[in-house]
């Protein structure tokens, strides 16, 4: 009881609303409908969510890589009308979206999408580096790390996005930090600056670095994961970058738990500067 009621104490303590990263089972790896998902939030006391699943990519790009996501038909026939279904619920304002990764090839589609829903979210799994599409899991050098940031930049300058999600992601398979991680972060950080667009500190990382041991502890003793990584988000607070908090749900019981919390307190640690309503 007294750890359930410590666990509320901080949820109100970082007034935590709103949720802008949401998964459903269209994308085949989470749980759960889009109104399935707005009415969890409700019942938390969220004021706002927005339901943004991994969006479709052209033949192109999908025959190139090994992904799980809803394809083009599945959006229009059932994606679609269950955002609007989720848009009717009473008591919570309901955004609808995507999550995609940026390529050129694709201006075509982002545009199309935006006729359509609210927002697109910019997660870059997914890169061009030497005429391959590479995962973003994949990265072990320097070149990785360049090739998945100048792609991701192209993202953020397009003006097709409202937020980077786990722009620190590139991280994942490069255990330290060293030189080229902070040369990577200070081009993403700058850019997103420069457009005025929310970094996205990932709960989700935490889950996931947890799981696999991912985990590591920086120079000054803080505990850091593959991501969130600690060292990007203390850079980002030196280059004084606006942040946005999300749970990245995949399935229900991510929402608002004890990652999210972890997520908030990294940022009230650092003193970064957080938008709480797109």
């Amino acid at each position: 009881m007294m750890i359930q009621e410590a666990f509320l104490g901080k949820v109100m303590k970082y007034q935590i609303k709103t949720n802008y990263h949401t998964h459903t089972y269209l994308c085949k790896h989470a749980e759960g409908t889009p109104s399935d998902h707005v009415n969890l939030a409700k019942s938390k006391g969220y004021v706002e969510i927005a339901i943004t699943d991994h969006g479709p990519l052209i033949d192109e790009i999908y025959n190139r890589i090994h992904t799980r996501r809803m394809n083009f038909e599945q959006y229009k026939d059932i994606y679609l009308p269950e955002l609007e279904k989720a848009k009717k619920i009473d008591g919570i304002t309901v955004l609808t979206g995507l999550e995609i990764e940026f390529f050129d090839e694709m201006s075509f589609n982002y545009s199309e999408f935006l006729k359509d829903l609210d927002l697109l979210v910019l997660g870059q799994h997914y890169y061009h580096y030497q005429d391959i599409i590479f995962s973003v899991y994949d990265i072990k050098d320097y070149g990785g790390m360049l090739a998945y940031a100048d792609q991701l930049i192209k993202g953020i300058k397009s003006g097709f996005f409202k937020f980077v999600a786990h722009p620190d992601i590139y991280c994942w398979n490069y255990p330290i930090w060293d030189d080229n991680c902070i040369a990577i972060a200070k081009k993403i950080i700058q850019a997103s600056i420069d457009q005025n667009m929310p970094l996205e500190i990932n709960a989700n990382g935490i889950r996931n670095s947890k799981r696999k041991n991912h985990v590591s502890i920086a120079s000054d003793g803080h505990v850091s994961y593959s991501y969130p990584k600690y060292e990007f988000w203390k850079l980002a607070k030196e280059m004084n970058a606006t942040v946005i908090i999300n749970d990245d749900i995949h399935w229900f019981n991510t929402l608002q738990d004890e990652h999210t919390i972890e997520a908030y307190e990294l940022a009230q640690e650092l003193k970064l500067t957080i938008k709480d309503r797109l």
